[in-house]
Order: structure tokens, then sequence, then C-alpha cells
């Protein structure tokens, strides 16, 4: 470890100047119900804050792995005075780097977890990128750590995924979407913008904001622009936008695009035979009985 490493991490010119409104301070010191005699700092609304480069700590700690921990915290302290306030803040941000105090349970490694209120979480699932080995006391790099680059790429390729699975995308206003196992063709349109206007009552002043309201064939529901927008934008990718018709694709279509459904709605009429009687077909009122081509009456066959 070098031997100036105090100096590399703490002893950096503090940031926030160019935050800082000078003229805060004035108007504060200016004003008349302010004590006579105040502190330099008081009236500024942001003031300088620290400055540390805890890079070369990290990388020493990196460059480390596999030895004892004894060695390696040894070697800390033998270049850091303990005793000297400014030096012995590094020791402070060792346990940012490193687990120091996990456990084995049942064969398994468990550390502390930063997020989830210091409950113990397995080592293959946290975020912990050095850990002392409760056994062997070695300062060990877990092999399942992911860097937040990383995971991120990861969550955007399997979103992609996700996407191509129960979304294609024709054109700017029509898409292929899955619905419950269905694939549709809907055409999107977008929201009007709503209108912003004043009103005065009892001397305030209100902003109304009116917008028309659009029904949305899938969602199944009146919506306006900026409203559920979350939940459009999962749905279609965009926001400002509403399903305003949509058409179950055929066979033939399906096969253009290759894609394949669970199952298909039978838009011909059916009647249950639990249904009501008001939704069964009328019988006929009147039944023909033996016409021979002359003037015979017709016969009612009602019961």
């Amino acid at each position: 470890m070098r031997e100036d490493m105090f100096n590399v991490i703490v002893e950096r010119p503090r940031r926030g100047s160019r935050w800082i409104d000078s003229s805060a301070g004035r108007r504060y010191r200016a004003s008349e119900e302010v004590p006579v005699k105040q502190g330099m700092r008081q009236g500024y609304e942001s003031r300088k804050y620290l400055n540390e480069n805890l890079s070369p700590l990290r990388r020493f700690l990196e460059s480390q792995v596999n030895r004892p921990w004894d060695q390696v915290y040894a070697d800390i302290c033998a270049g850091i005075d303990r005793r000297n306030t400014v030096q012995e803040h590094i020791f402070a941000h060792i346990d940012d780097f490193v687990v120091r105090h996990a456990r084995l349970i049942d064969g398994q490694v468990y550390v502390a977890g930063r997020w989830s209120g210091h409950e113990l979480e397995a080592l293959a699932g946290s975020s912990v990128k050095l850990y002392v080995h409760p056994r062997t006391g070695l300062l060990l790099r877990n092999r399942h750590y992911k860097a937040w680059n990383d995971m991120r790429k990861q969550a955007r390729e399997r979103e992609a995924a996700e996407q191509a699975a129960r979304r294609r995308v024709l054109n700017e206003r029509e898409l292929l979407l899955l619905i419950e196992g269905i694939w549709y063709r809907v055409e999107l349109a977008p929201l009007p913008s709503c209108t912003y206007r004043e009103v005065h009552d009892r001397g305030r002043t209100r902003t109304i904001t009116e917008c028309e309201m659009r029904w949305d064939v899938v969602r199944k529901t009146t919506v306006a622009a900026g409203e559920k927008a979350d939940q459009a934008y999962d749905l279609y990718g965009r926001w400002g936008v509403y399903a305003a018709t949509k058409r179950q694709l055929g066979q033939r279509e399906l096969r253009k695009h290759g894609l394949q459904q669970k199952g298909r709605e039978d838009s011909r009429p059916f009647f249950h035979a639990s249904a009501p009687a008001q939704f069964k077909p009328a019988r006929p009122a009147f039944a023909l009985a033996g016409f021979q081509g002359t003037s015979r009456p017709f016969i009612d066959c009602r019961p």
C-alpha cells in the first residue's frame, strides 16, 4: 500500500462553490432582523461539501484478492495513522467495498444486505463485490457479482424480448398486439390535447384543465391526454395515444408474420342452453299446414 494513500483519498479541494449564491449571504447580513455578530456560514442556502477520491482504496482492495484479510488490514494500518482524525476517516470507507462479517449457513455464504435493512441475503444474489470468507478468512471476489451497467443491459434485453413476444410494430399508427393469447391488429390514434383556461372566483384565479375523452378498445375504458400514461406506454410503447380500433388476425396474417396464438375467438352467434329465455331465438308465430295452392287458412301452432 502506498504511503501517501491518505493524501490521495482525503486531501482534495471541496466542491460546490459554483452553486453558492453569494448574493444570498449579503441579503441575509443586510437584514435588520439578524444579530450583529454571526457566523460566516450563515445566510447561504448551499455550501461546499467534502470531496473524496476512494478509487485508489478500491483498487488496492481489489488487488489483494486471495490474501488473508488480517494481512491486508495490517498493511492498511501500517500506512495510516488512526490517531489522526483525517486519516482515521479512511477506515469508515472500508466497509463500503468489503463485507468483513459474512456468515456461513448450511454451506452457503450469507452477507448483510445494504438495501434490505441489513437482513442476511445469499451472496449469489447480492450486490457485494468483495467479502471475507467466514471459514478461511481470505479476501475473495464474488463470482456472481454483476456491474450496474451489465444488469441494466440484461434488463433492456429481457424487456425487448418480452416486447417482441406480445407486440409487433407495423408502422407509426398500427401494431400487432397479443391480448389474452389472441393476436389483434390495433390502430392507434393520438389523444387530443388538453386546453387550459383561467377562472376568477372570489378574488382568486384558478386554472381549469379540459380534456376530451376517447374510448380505448383495448383497455376498455375512457382515457384522456396525460391520464393512465404509464399503462399506455406498457401496451403500445408510446405515450399520448389510444387504441381506436382492433381486429383479430386471421390464419393467413398469422402465417405472414410468423405468429402463433393459444386460442381463437368465434364470431358466429351461439345460444347457450342455460341462457335466459329472452336471449333465445323467437319461435315462429304461425306455421303453414298442408298448403295445396288453395286459399286455406293458416293454423296457429303456438302452445
